[in-house]
């Protein structure tokens, strides 16, 4: 069955008052605390590589950065024939979808087909691209969240799930994550993993905080 993950990009260049969904990868086997770091870290280094290799000032911004996350994984699939046709009427030729793998990761950019690839995910990651003056992504601005790549737990059902007594319950209580899980810096992701307690406490609301491995 896997294990779901999902990569939303979401981006500014729709002139609204927030951020706008662009694009959602799929990922078949990465929806773990471990493997979703290493899955955004490919796809920031490999956007900032097509960017370093290709983009001019000419380049329109949403379509090029679209391009850049497509080359950073296996393709469109032949399922999302919307997204086909947009990448299509940007590179004036047919596109070949035979190559495409789920192992592989896959990508839609339509919201009909952003929808359909987020319908399958067990963990979503939401990047909030943020872009410098030159039209270049900015990964100390860039934001993820990564809440849901996470496990949160009753302290009971804690005490159930990983077989632990009331005294290492209060050992745990003593850890605090010092990350907002919720605005991660993108140039920070290949560090998060090693960031990450095993266990770790949040009296705010009670609940005690895991891996998901």
């Amino acid at each position: 069955m896997g294990q779901r993950l999902v990569i939303l990009n979401s981006t500014p260049f729709v002139q609204t008052d927030d951020q706008i969904d662009t694009s959602a990868i799929y990922y078949h086997w990465s929806a773990y605390t471990d493997s979703a770091v290493v899955e955004i870290t490919n796809l920031r280094d490999s956007v900032e590589d097509y960017y370093n290799k290709y983009y001019n000032s000419t380049s329109n911004r949403l379509d090029f950065f679209n391009l850049a996350c497509l080359n950073a994984i296996s393709g469109v699939a032949p399922q999302y024939e919307e997204s086909i046709k947009y990448i299509e009427s940007l590179t004036n030729q047919p596109y070949d979808s035979s190559h495409v793998n789920r192992n592989d990761c896959m990508i839609g950019f339509t919201p009909t087909d952003i929808d359909h690839i987020l319908d399958w995910s067990e963990g979503t990651v939401d990047i909030n691209w943020v872009f410098d003056k030159y039209g270049h992504p900015d990964i100390h601005k860039s934001t993820f969240c990564y809440e849901s790549l996470v496990s949160s737990w009753d302290v009971e059902e804690f005490k159930d799930a990983f077989d632990k007594t009331d005294s290492d319950v209060e050992q745990i209580k003593k850890i605090r994550l010092n990350i907002d899980l919720y605005e991660v810096p993108l140039y920070e992701s290949d560090i998060l993993y090693d960031k990450l307690p095993e266990f770790w406490y949040d009296p705010s609301i009670d609940r005690i905080y895991s891996h998901i491995a």
